[in-house]
């Protein structure tokens, strides 16, 4: 959900982004940094005085023809605890020849990430891994000269139409968007997987979309905010539109595409619905008038971006005073938000439940409170110094309303730190990027051991918050078998906790090109393992999901410093939870 959710928050914190770094000299074609960022977490291993490596390989399509002008990318990256990460080194690439070859050499040992884009197709990742990006990183020996490589890319599917008011002319200013469910905290959504404008004459064409089954809607349209009132006083909006013309996305016609297909005649018919408008006002935390505060109406239980979010935002005015209109009847918690580079990082909030009925609701009264710095201090049990500059805590909402980036601070000695603009919500707390020995054993507020990760702080600071952690995790090592017993390349594998209420202990490796995994950083428990060839990510997260399988995962009771090797069978994967699926 983090792409999702950095949209989101792009709308109500206003700032800068640096520019990236730019590309360091050497044998591959600089370009523009394409793909994810960096992120911060482990640092790539020391630059290698001994024998450089190189990469060499091919870009074809599907159906075997080379591709010239594809942008191969490799990324360096760091591996701590099993779990990969960018390097800040920059990325170099490379554009393919007539014969769709490409060539990296003078590459540092290490591990890599390999990526593939091309005008007309879809992007590529070398191997298939595990996650939101669903990258593979591999490891390059010093000296090693890796051959062979053959990326095949999918030529990308479009879907085009038009959109028609009522009366069935053309609307214009609109923007379409092509959805697909994910599952995002173990809970299906429909979320943007593409999108276009409409045109004057009402035509969209959304283009640059893998296979699949998606589900088309206009989200926003000029007339969404010209429906206005009616004679009577009522008011009305044209309702966020699915194909093929209904209001309620479990109605919804679901659009089935292949590689290289252009669906035509997918028209959305908007329709108006009953609208009204939440007034109120705004105070500070002095009881003063707040102006300039983004206010944000979010459906419960609903998706954001589905249920028109962007409509949904307002700012207070001199006096406090705020008016969002054109909501649909329903609940909606209102989020006030405060942010400006004068608080440099510091944010006030507030939020409240309301329930849209048949009426405007008026009179609506949010007080903000200040966001509070959280002294947090990381120890490892039975040592007396903390030596991880790498890792970083990590504190993020728990019922997954972000609405600004989670929050963070590196570890380093051991010594406590701040974690500036904490507020009154719920965290999930955590630490990432630690070596493959370690895992979280005790969490602490205070005097109070906290069970399942959740730092609850909707009464203010309190704290400090302590983590400690072990140094003799468990570790499982194994091998996914497929039909004929044959070693399943590139194969999802889960470790499951038996208690399944804890995100944070549940771990996912890519088996590579040997079926072979490694899974490190567990701690002490009783765990299910699976294994998938192709399973939508985080759906191991819906015991709907799981259910039918529990006979079939392979137990595993770990003690610290347990290392466990296994065989696993690589299962069919459950219907609805393919990638790419409904």
């Amino acid at each position: 959900m983090r792409s999702l959710v950095l949209l989101i928050a792009a709308t109500l914190v206003a700032g800068q982004e640096a520019p990236p770094p730019p590309a360091p000299p050497g044998n591959s074609t600089a370009g523009p940094r394409r793909g994810p960022r960096p992120q911060s977490g482990p640092a790539a291993a020391p630059v290698s005085e001994g024998p450089k490596a190189s990469i060499t390989g091919q870009v074809i399509s599907v159906t075997g023809e080379p591709l010239r002008k594809a942008n191969v990318t490799i990324s360096r990256v760091g591996r701590s605890g099993g779990d990969y990460s960018l390097s800040p080194s920059s990325n170099q690439s490379f554009s393919t020849d007539a014969s769709g070859a490409f060539s990296f050499t003078n590459l540092d040992p290490g591990d890599y990430v390999l990526s593939v884009e091309r005008t007309g197709y879809v992007r590529e990742n070398y191997g298939r891994g595990v996650g939101r990006e669903r990258r593979t990183a591999f490891p390059l020996a010093a000296g090693q000269d890796l051959k062979g490589i053959t990326i095949k890319l999918t030529p990308h599917a479009v879907i085009a139409g038009k959109v028609l008011d009522e009366d069935g002319e053309p609307v214009s200013h609109s923007a379409v968007q092509a959805l697909r469910y994910r599952y995002i905290r173990g809970r299906r959504q429909l979320v943007p997987a593409g999108s276009g404008q409409v045109n004057d004459l009402g035509e969209y064409r959304i283009a640059g979309l893998a296979p699949g089954r998606y589900f088309v809607a206009v989200m926003e349209t000029r007339r969404f905010m010209m429906a206005g009132r009616t004679a009577g006083g009522r008011g009305e909006t044209y309702a966020a539109s699915y194909y093929p013309g209904v209001m309620n996305p479990a109605q919804a016609a679901p659009v089935e595409v292949a590689a290289g297909a252009e669906i035509r005649g997918i028209d959305l018919r908007l329709a108006k619905a009953p609208a009204f408008r939440v007034r109120g006002r705004v105070l500070d935390e002095a009881g003063n008038p707040a102006p300039r505060v983004m206010i944000t109406a979010v459906p419960q239980g609903g998706e954001l971006m589905v249920a028109g979010f962007g409509r949904n935002v307002s700012a207070t005015q001199n006096d406090g005073s705020f008016e969002l209109a054109n909501l649909l009847p329903g609940q909606y918690i209102l989020i006030a938000n405060r942010m400006t580079r004068e608080m440099r990082g510091q944010r006030s909030t507030a939020r409240q439940e309301i329930v849209i009925g048949a009426e405007d609701l008026k009179g609506v009264a949010l007080t903000l409170s200040p966001s509070f710095p959280l002294t947090v201090q990381v120890r490892v049990e039975g040592a007396e110094n903390v030596n991880l500059p790498n890792a970083r805590v990590t504190l993020e909402p728990a019922d997954g309303m972000f609405f600004a980036p989670p929050l963070s601070n590196t570890v380093k000695d051991g010594s406590p730190f701040i974690v500036e603009g904490v507020n009154r919500e719920r965290y999930r707390a955590g630490v990432s990027a630690l070596p493959g020995s370690m895992y979280v054993k005790t969490i602490r507020m205070g005097s109070q051991e906290i069970t399942d990760g959740i730092v609850d702080l909707t009464a203010g600071a309190g704290g400090p918050l302590e983590i400690i952690l072990s140094d003799k995790a468990a570790r499982v090592t194994g091998t996914v078998m497929g039909e004929e017993q044959k070693p399943a390349a590139a194969a999802t594998v889960v470790l499951v906790p038996g208690g399944r209420g804890q995100q944070d202990l549940y771990k996912t490796a890519a088996a590579d090109e040997n079926g072979a995994f490694t899974i490190e950083g567990i701690a002490p428990g009783d765990y299910k393992l699976f294994a998938w060839q192709d399973i939508e990510d985080g759906a191991w997260f819906d015991a709907a999901v799981l259910a039918p399988l529990e006979n079939s995962g392979v137990s595993a009771r770990l003690k610290e410093s347990d290392q466990q090797t296994l065989e696993l069978k690589l299962l069919a994967t459950p219907a609805g939870a393919q990638r790419n699926a409904q």
